[in-house]
Parts: structure tokens; C-alpha cells; sequence
């Protein structure tokens, strides 16, 4: 709790519910007073000011003894900056004074503060403030007031506060997808007679759930019920600056942007989440949940947009009562942003007790198995691997409204068109997805929102290499890796929906993966000794992913093969294919392993020259080679390539059918690492049929 928030609210508020006590007779005395005053103090007045005018109408030699009560349409609390007009605004305010002494020039006392609504941060963000209500079982106080607070008149003092009642927590930057309560809040002051102004909003928060917009639904989630119950169960105490945040902005927007910053700090640094559910009457739901915030400037005008997002990682137990009561687990892993749901993955574990009856002999056992769904990304927005670290020099010249940025980068392989990536940069708002717009030699240009000063880590998007299947992030895939891993790819999903503004919606869902995965083994061979892994994944751009491991021995022996392809011409007849063996890979002896295939298999229809041509064959055509690792030696490397085509030299007469014509050519070169070519051959060979 706070410094003097601790019990004093609570009994506080409770000198102030109904009923009111009776008028004092200098109260009675003073009404007509009061009533004349009235219609001056319905324009809007500082507390402090409100205070001095109260006490100058007191006597300094005789003080009241018993407590006085007067009341005020408008009183505000506080300065502010742009268009605002205070930091708190009390309507209807009742101010009782108790204990007043008149001491070496200066008052001292204490002033009751009462008021049934208010609004906090009135014409920056106009926050309502109003009574929570008076169910206590609900969390809730006894009073009818929504500010209650105690002012010290001594200089000096920092014993002065007013508790405010739960507000709505989206209105100062908490996220709108979580569901939270205010179980205290409060303005604490320094010294209130000297300065109102040196204040902090301090906040004990409770975390209730994820809010999915129908109270009727939030309420089944969070209630205990026999259907299905989800619940983030945290509490996070915190305090913001008010005075040091007006002092570091003009405006009103950049207050907002300023104050939404500061709670996402908080809520990143202090907050810790712990996730329980149940679905129906078959499992329950444990886990861990974190929060974190991403701050862009998509358009590079200096101004930053913030967006905070959920990261749940837990599992989900099946009851069985065949089982000891307990069934088999899954493990359960989501992410949602306040610009929408990032990422769903949930896999089944090995069942921990095993089943009374084996299966049969050569019956293949699925171990484990996984289904998830990435949005805002493509299958080559996976990757994780930095190709080039940019720390050479760059020019940028201004073009219309971005800056066209030529790279210095040696020994690249970018062509125009690929897709590139800065994952790393001087400034994180380098931080994006772009397209090579030109190449000359080691120069590579891209359009980018700012002028790019300083180093950059980049990865090129667009797979065209076998090689690239090795990178961690495409090998991760649809799975959740390490919690810095799967972080650091929850922040660039986040940070493209921001770049990508109103259009946010569209990038979520235009760039899709889907996929799934299974853990296999044989019945009568332990799985110590043979596991195989597979795993497939496809996008919404028809580009798809296929991953194989051969486990042996424990996982001492493995031989991982990848195959990815874009599919988006498959229905003109052309495809293109990668693919990658690693065969031997020894993780804790070798470095590398003993034999890697790798290639490129493309297939494409064979038109004749007619007008307008017809399709009369099929060309397959594989690039690749066989590397051959000998350990602490040299690799010898089989390079080549194959064309393999089917066509029909002729298809008339109909009734004869077609002839057939195949074509084979073959074009390979062996070399050394260190003596270099060794032998080459090139052979040719044709086929004909016929059919008549």
C-alpha cells in the first residue's frame, strides 16, 4: 500500500456514508453566507484557493472547536498542460474542518474532502471518476462518494491524499483486452499547502482476467462456474510522477502518449501474471502470463505509438480417472495485442503413465503432436538469423515522402524485389520489413520513413538459398521456442501491425501461418533408440514448409531434412522447391555434419510455338550438391545440375497418339576445400517413343 493510504480510506469513508449527521449552529448561522458564495464558487477554483478563502473568514484568536462543513459546486485540484485545465476536477465538493489551531502565522488542522463524482485529468483525457458502488463483498466501500481524501494544513507536511474510486483503467494505457480493478488509487502529496501541484497518482492494481469486450462472457470466465473459467490472477503496485510528466510534454497528445508509456513500463517491469482455468468438468488450466509494450514512429516524424501485448505460456491437464486421476497434458501457449491476437499454439506431452494394453508389434505411436497458428507473419518472416551486419557507409537522399538508403554490404546475394528485414539497428525505429528497390555491385538501396545513421543487422527474407533452412527460427516454426525467442518474435509482429496503422486488421490476417506436428516412434523399438520428427506449416502466400528428424540414439545421432516451397504458381503447372539433409549431425562431436544434400528442384510446363502456344510437356529441374564432411580434414563437395523433361514432339494423328520425347542433361564438377576443382562431367541424353 502507500504511504498514507494504508487504513485510512477505508474508515475514512465510512464517517461519510448516510446517514449525514446534522447541521453545526455556526453552520446554520453561516447558510445565507454560503448561499451567496455559492453562485461565485460554481466557477472552477483551486482547492488550496478554496481552502485560504474558507479560513480567512475564521477567526486566528478563536478557531472553531467543533467541526465546520461547507460546500462547492467545482473545485479542481492540481495544474495541467495543453488543453487541460487540472490534474483532478470534484463536483459538489464538501470540505469539513476539524482540529484547527492557529500557530506562529499559519493554520494547522485537517480538511475532510467529500465528492460524489469527479474527473481526473479533465480536458486532457477526462477520465470519469464516480462511486464504485457500496458492496464491500465486491470490493467495493461503504460510502456514496467518489473522492474521499484528507488535507493537512501544516506547510510542510506530505501526509495529504485524495483516494479516488475505480476508473475505467483504458483511459490512462491499460491495455483494453485485460481486465482489471483499481483497488486503490490515489493522489499523495508532498506538501499540498505549499505546492498541490507536486503530486503522484499511486495505484494498487488487481488483474482480473482478459477482457473480450461482452461483459456476459467476462463474467462466465472470470465467475466460478461448471463451464469454463479462464483468469489472470496478479497484482501490480505502482506510483507515476504527474508533475515530472506535465514538465516533459506541451501538449495534450504527447501527455497521453507520455503517461500510457509510463503505465506499460510499469506494467512490463513490475507486473507478474499467473493463469488458472478449467474447462468443463475435463481438465484445468495452469500457468504464466507476461506483459510487454513495443514503441514505434511508423511514420518517422518523431512521434512514437505504444501497444502492449499478452504473452500466456501454460499447459492444460486432462482428468482421468483410469489414469490416478490425472490425464494427459497439453501445453498451451497465446498471444494477444491491443491491436489483436498474435499467436495460439498447443501441443500434446508424451503421456506420463503408459497405456495398460502396448499396441501391437510395428504399430507407429504418435508421442507428442502440435497444432498452432501464427497472424501477422509469412513462412520467411520466421527467420530469426542475421546474413549481413551493415556497419559500413550509407547514403540516404530524400524521395518524395521516404528516404531511398543505399547499403554498403559485401558479398551479398540480394537481387531487386527481395524481401529484406532490420532486426537490430542503431535506432530501433530502423526496425522493419523492406523491398530491395535497386542493386548495383555491393550497393543495395531500400526506401525507408528515416535516414539510416549508424549499424544494422539484417536478414534477408526471400529464400532462395537451401542453406537458409537452417535458420533457428524457421527450424522453431510454429512452435514456441525459448521465452526470449518467442519474445523477441511477438515484438515484430507488434511492431508491423503499428507500421501498418489503420490497415492493421489486414496485415493480421493477410500474413498467416498454419501448421501442425507430430513426434512418431515404433511400438517395439524404444523410442531412446528411434524417434522421427515431422512438422508442415503453410501460409496465406501458398508458401509451405516441411520438417523431418531422424532421432537416434537418444538424440546423439540426428538427420534433420527441411523442404520449402512456393506454391503460389503450382495451378500454372511451375513450382520451385527447396530442400536440405543434413545426414550424421553429431551435435556434441561434430560441427558439422558428415553429409549434407542440398538443392534446388523447380518444375515448369514446355509450350510449343504456335499461337497462342499450347502446353506440350513438363521440365523438372535440380541444382544442388552433396557436401562431404571429413572432421578436422576438409569437405569434398559433388556440385551440379539435372534437367529432366517430358514433351510431345507431336500430336497428330489423334489416334495414334502422342510421340514422347525425354531429355536428360547432367552437368556436375567435384572439388576440394583446399585444392579446388578436381574433376568435372557434362552428359546429354535423349529418348524418343512413339505411339503408332
Amino acid at each position: 500500500m502507500f504511504r498514507y493510504l494504508r487504513s485510512a480510506p477505508n474508515a475514512l469513508r465510512s464517517c461519510f456514508a448516510p446517514p449525514q449527521r446534522r447541521p453545526s449552529r455556526r453552520e446554520k448561522f453561516l447558510r445565507p453566507l454560503q448561499l451567496e458564495r455559492l453562485e461565485e464558487r460554481s466557477l472552477l477554483a483551486g482547492l488550496n484557493s478554496v481552502i485560504n478563502g474558507v479560513l480567512s473568514d475564521f477567526s486566528t484568536t478563536s478557531p472553531p472547536t467543533s467541526a465546520e462543513t461547507f460546500t462547492f459546486t467545482n473545485v479542481t485540484v492540481g495544474t495541467s498542460v495543453g488543453g487541460g485545465t487540472a490534474d483532478l476536477e470534484l463536483t459538489n465538493v464538501s470540505l469539513t474542518f476539524t482540529g484547527l489551531q492557529y500557530v506562529s502565522g499559519s493554520w494547522k488542522g485537517n480538511v475532510a474532502v467529500t465528492a460524489p463524482t469527479g474527473v481526473l485529468f479533465p480536458g486532457l483525457l477526462n477520465v470519469a471518476v464516480t462511486d464504485d458502488g457500496t458492496e464491500i463483498d465486491e470490493g467495493n466501500d461503504a460510502d456514496v462518494f467518489a473522492v474521499v481524501g484528507e488535507i493537512d494544513l501544516a506547510v510542510d507536511s506530505d501526509k495529504s491524499y485524495l483516494a479516488l474510486d475505480d476508473i475505467d483503467g483504458e483511459a490512462i494505457g491499460i491495455p483494453s483486452f485485460l481486465d482489471v480493478q483499481f483497488t486503490s488509487l490515489a493522489l499523495n502529496f508532498d506538501d499540498f499547502r505549499r505546492n498541490d501541484n507536486s503530486n503522484t497518482l499511486d495505484a494498487d492494481i488487481a488483474f482480473l482476467g482478459l477482457d473480450t469486450g461482452v461483459a456476459e462472457l467476462n463474467k462466465l470466465m472470470a465467475g466460478d462456474n461448471p463451464l469454463f473459467q479462464l483468469t489472470l490472477v496478479g497484482q501490480i503496485e505502482t506510483s507515476w510522477d504527474l508533475e515530472a510528466i506535465e514538465d516533459s510534454v506541451s501538449t495534450s497528445s504527447e501527455f497521453q502518449e507520455e503517461l500510457a508509456a509510463e503505465v506499460g513500463i510499469d506494467l512490463q517491469t513490475k507486473l507478474s501474471l499467473q493463469v488458472a482455468g478449467k474447462i468443463f468438468h475435463v481438465g484445468d488450466i495452469g500457468g504464466e502470463a507476461s506483459y510487454h509494450i513495443i514503441s514505434v514512429d511508423p511514420d518517422g516524424d518523431g512521434t512514437e505509438q505504444t501497444s502492449g501485448y499478452v504473452a500466456v505460456k501454460g499447459s492444460f491437464q486432462i482428468a482421468n480417472e483410469d489414469l490416478g486421476g490425472r490425464g494427459p497434458k497439453f501445453d498451451l501457449a497465446f498471444a494477444i495485442s491491443d491491436l489483436g491476437p498474435l499467436q495460439f499454439y498447443i501441443s500434446k506431452s508424451p503421456t506420463e503413465t503408459p497405456d495398460a494394453d502396448p499396441p501391437p508389434p510395428g504399430t507407429i505411436v504418435v508421442e507428442s503432436a502440435s497444432f498452432g497458428v501464427i497472424f501477422s507473419k509469412t513462412i520467411e518472416q520466421l527467420q530469426n538469423d542475421p546474413d549481413y551486419v551493415v556497419t559500413g557507409p550509407t547514403t540516404s537522399v530524400a524521395a518524395g515522402t521516404k528516404w531511398s538508403v543505399t547499403l554498403t554490404i559485401p558479398e551479398h546475394d540480394f537481387e531487386k524485389d527481395d524481401a529484406l528485414a532490420i532486426v537490430e539497428a542503431t535506432s530501433p525505429n530502423y526496425v522493419g520489413e523492406y523491398t530491395v528497390a535497386d542493386v548495383d555491385g555491393d550497393k543495395v538501396t531500400i526506401l525507408m520513413d528515416a535516414a539510416l545513421v549508424g549499424s544494422a543487422s539484417i536478414i534477408r527474407r526471400t529464400i532462395k538459398d537451401p542453406l537458409d533452412l537452417r535458420d533457428s527460427g524457421l527450424q522453431t516454426g510454429i512452435s514456441v521456442g525459448s521465452i526470449e525467442e518467442w519474445n523477441n518474435s511477438l515484438d515484430a509482429s507488434v511492431h508491423d501491425l503499428i507500421v501498418a496503422g489503420d490497415d492493421h486488421w489486414a496485415q493480421m490476417f493477410g500474413n498467416m501461418v498454419i501448421g501442425g506436428g507430430a513426434t512418431l516412434s515404433i511400438s517395439d523399438i524404444p523410442d531412446t533408440v528411434l524417434l522421427m520428427d515431422v512438422t508442415m506449416f503453410l501460409d496465406t502466400h501458398l508458401q509451405a514448409m516441411l520438417h523431418g528428424n531422424l532421432i537416434l540414439a537418444d538424440g546423439l545421432v540426428q538427420v534433420p531434412a527441411s523442404l520449402y516451397g512456393d506454391l503460389s504458381d503450382l495451378f500454372e503447372g511451375n513450382g520451385r522447391l527447396l530442400f536440405l539433409a543434413d545426414v550424421g549431425q553429431v551435435d556434441l562431436v561434430l560441427d558439422d555434419p558428415l553429409v549434407t544434400l542440398r538443392g534446388e528442384a523447380s518444375f515448369a510446363t514446355i509450350e510449343d510455338n504456335s499461337n497462342p502456344p499450347e502446353v506440350i510437356g513438363l521440365q523438372i529441374a535440380l541444382e544442388g550438391g552433396v557436401d562431404l564432411n571429413i572432421p578436422e580434414a576438409t569437405t569434398i563437395t559433388l556440385e551440379g545440375t539435372t534437367t529432366l523433361s517430358f514433351s510431345a514432339t507431336s500430336t497428330t494423328p489423334l489416334f495414334e497418339g502422342p510421340d514422347l520425347q525425354i531429355d536428360l542433361d547432367f552437368d556436375a564438377t567435384l572439388s576440394e576445400a583446399e585444392i579446388g576443382d578436381i574433376a568435372a562431367v557434362r552428359c546429354c541424353f535423349t529418348m524418343m517413343t512413339g505411339c503408332g
